[in-house]
């Protein structure tokens, strides 16, 4: 007991005038051993005294460093072995660093010996004269502080441009600059962390964050992209890989789109590639991204490669849904095609068909395909039944166009529109042959669709 209350009286005595005061021992290599080794002795319970101090008096603290590394204690003195010089430079940071916290709670003991070493203290002071003053060093850790930087990080920034003689002032103008491209405080600090030279890599994140700013991507899309790089380089990485996508002919607003729905990069890259080699246009895929179809549904167009011309896509891509008004016509088909790729050449024709009536002047506002993949459903100003497996030998009879009439007029009953019945082209001798048949089931006009147009004739015009 008797020693424990003397270890902890020598603590308070050791933590009222700093240590290399209370220590002080100024010797040469040429000194003995012995006096060495005291010295170390010595170092070794000043550094036991404080522990026990703190683990008394301030227990908050307790284990949260090594003495060797403390340089202030829960006060605000100096309780670290440092030189005159050091001394006082710590001092001075200390007053300083509170006067620029202004009532912002920001600066402590615990802050501040987690951004100065004794090294970095020591470092500072050697070098005051050049630009390292304590007022310009306390007014930068506030402000880096502020910005959301960690202590530990400050600490790295410093040690890194004190080493290399670089302005402190770079560091905050750099991360405000990164700040303004909405990139995430914890993203800078993950580069200043993962960095051997966190100066430079502050200076590179900031070329990389403005090239992306002039390559048309937006700040919401670059604070997204950026959101999880845990390294200068990973900027680096989407940068370029945006670069190639522009090299593909997709736009700044199909990139940012794609950006803002969290599509990985690198993946909607690849797909894009895989698209673009089966054939399908840049321009399509563009237009459709900006269109907020999905990659999904962009990927089923492959399948659609040889059996129709991609300008009846464009054509039909911003046809509305009117059961979803959020959702096009067109996102409908290629859901169905990615389910079942083998639907492709049933769903083209009936594409097809739909981009001819619109070249006729048609306003097509729906189309789709029942379970059994039988029929169009094209609501326009006209209710459209598709006549489909006609052969062109085939004889049409009584029976079929009954059905079909029967199909149309279902069709009238359900749109109040005026109807029409829609054949391939190459059925239009068959029809002709029937055209009595027609006429006795009302049917006045019919249509003819080939891969490139669709022909409206009147059955007395056959």
């Amino acid at each position: 007991m008797l020693k424990k209350c003397f270890t902890i009286l020598l603590a308070i005595l050791l933590l009222a005038s700093p240590v290399n005061a209370f220590f002080s021992f100024d010797f040469s290599m040429s000194q003995s051993r012995a006096v060495a080794g005291a010295t170390i002795a010595t170092e070794i319970i000043a550094d036991t005294m404080v522990s026990n101090y703190i683990d008394e008096n301030h227990p908050e603290y307790s284990g949260a460093y090594t003495v060797v590394s403390l340089i202030f204690d829960p006060t605000g003195k100096i309780v670290s072995k440092l030189s005159s010089k050091g001394l006082k430079y710590a001092n001075e940071i200390y007053d300083y660093s509170k006067k620029a916290d202004n009532g912002k709670d920001i600066v402590d003991s615990n802050v501040l010996n987690n951004i100065f070493d004794k090294d970095l203290i020591e470092e500072l002071a050697e070098k005051k004269s050049r630009g390292y003053n304590p007022k310009t060093v306390a007014d930068n850790v506030v402000n880096l502080l502020d910005e959301g930087v960690e202590p530990e990080n400050i600490n790295k920034l410093f040690k890194d441009a004190v080493k290399n003689d670089k302005k402190l002032g770079w560091i905050d103008n750099r991360i405000s600059k990164l700040k303004d491209k909405r990139v995430e405080t914890s993203t800078i600090n993950s580069i200043i962390k993962n960095s051997n030279k966190p100066n430079d890599a502050l200076k590179k994140a900031v070329d990389e964050t403005n090239k992306l700013s002039k390559m048309g991507i937006s700040k919401s899309s670059i604070a997204k992209i950026t959101k999880n790089a845990n390294n200068v380089n990973d900027l680096t990485k989407q940068r370029k890989i945006i670069g190639n996508l522009k090299k593909r002919h997709i736009s700044d607003d199909a990139i940012n789109e794609l950006i803002e729905k969290g599509y990985d990069l690198e993946k909607a890259k690849d797909t894009i590639v895989e698209l673009r080699n089966k054939g399908v246009p840049a321009k399509i895929i563009d237009d459709l991204i900006k269109k907020e179809y999905s990659l999904k549904e962009i990927s089923a167009l492959q399948y659609l490669k040889g059996k129709i011309d991609f300008k009846d896509i464009e054509k039909l891509s911003s046809i509305k849904n009117p059961d979803n008004p959020s959702q096009y016509v067109l996102q409908k088909v290629l859901r169905d095609i990615a389910k079942n790729n083998e639907k492709a050449n049933d769903i083209a024709f009936e594409l097809k068909t739909a981009s001819r009536l619109i070249d006729k002047g048609e306003n097509v506002i729906k189309f789709s395909m029942n379970h059994n993949r039988e029929e169009i459903d094209a609501l326009t100003d006209k209710a459209v039944y598709e006549c489909k497996n006609i052969k062109p030998s085939k004889k049409i009879s009584d029976k079929d166009i009954r059905d079909w009439t029967n199909q149309l007029n279902r069709k009238i009953e359900a749109t109040g529109k005026t109807g029409i019945l829609v054949f391939p082209k190459h059925s239009k001798i068959s029809v002709k042959n029937a055209k009595e048949i027609f006429k006795k089931y009302n049917i006045e006009k019919v249509a003819f669709v080939s891969d490139k147009e669709i022909i409206v004739k009147n059955i007395d015009e056959l």
